[in-house]
């Protein structure tokens, strides 16, 4: 009986002390994927384990970007994985970024464009996605030249700019090149659109989390100690292996 007593006791304290934080995002493999799958994205594949240390279990959802943001911005989930600062500035960080984003253009093999500064973007449509920062320059260029830039909102939002521009509704994709390689390659497309330039040197990518939730600070702290001994053990290398990637620092 006192064996039972305490079984339950124990039981009873587990479910006081379990949490669940939810992280939305569109699909933006490989900072993160498919949710239950076996290759979640590298992003979480690092956080996972240090959150179950305090208690803490990850439920992962791909949402619209647009729709990802607004809710935690609302306070509704945690937080938001794949963020630029330039996206949402007030949410709040971990003081180190989670990986760099390059926004490159990409565009049919035949094409005859070639970035290598705005200019060059000059009469062309480009399909980007709505709430997507892709670094100071390329804002605002889309900013005094929204009539050619088409922005759509969906759970694998580059995957749809790929069919348009398949469908020659549009002339150019901006996308991380990491993000844009990955898809490209696993449509089989790698031969039919290229890469046909690049700004600057990348933006820091964040798991970015909700102003509205008072331990909002103590969740970033989470993900800073994650990549810290990753790296310092090595099983960040061999995570980001998996991707195809190496450690940017």
């Amino acid at each position: 009986m006192r064996k039972l007593l305490l079984l339950y006791s124990f039981i009873f304290a587990q479910s006081i002390f379990a949490e669940t934080i939810v992280l939305r995002s569109d699909e933006w493999c490989p900072y993160n994927c498919s949710p239950k799958s076996r290759n979640e994205g590298y992003i979480l594949d690092v956080v996972r384990e240090s959150f179950a240390k305090e208690g803490i279990t990850i439920e992962y959802q791909i949402w619209p970007w647009a729709k990802s943001v607004k809710s935690a911005q609302m306070g509704f989930v945690a937080g938001v994985i794949g963020a630029l600062k330039e996206e949402v500035p007030d949410f709040i960080y971990p003081d180190e970024e989670q990986g760099i984003s390059l926004s490159c253009f990409y565009a049919f093999k035949e094409s005859k464009v070639k970035y290598r500064n705005l200019k060059d973007l000059e009469g062309q449509t480009i399909g980007a996605i709505k709430y997507y920062s892709y670094g100071e320059k390329i804002d605002g260029y889309f900013r005094h030249n929204s009539t050619k830039v088409q922005l759509v909102s969906d759970t694998d939002s580059a995957h749809m700019n790929v069919r348009k521009l398949l469908n020659k509704n549009i002339d150019l994709i901006v996308e991380d090149r990491n993000v844009m390689d990955r898809l490209l390659n696993r449509m089989k497309l790698s031969d039919e659109v290229v890469n046909v330039g690049c700004e600057g040197k990348g933006e820091k990518v964040y798991i970015a989390f909700s102003p509205k939730n008072p331990k909002s600070g103590k969740y970033a702290e989470i993900v800073d100690r994650a990549f810290k001994n990753a790296r310092e053990n090595g099983s960040l290398e061999s995570i980001l292996k998996k991707y195809g990637l190496k450690d940017w620092k």
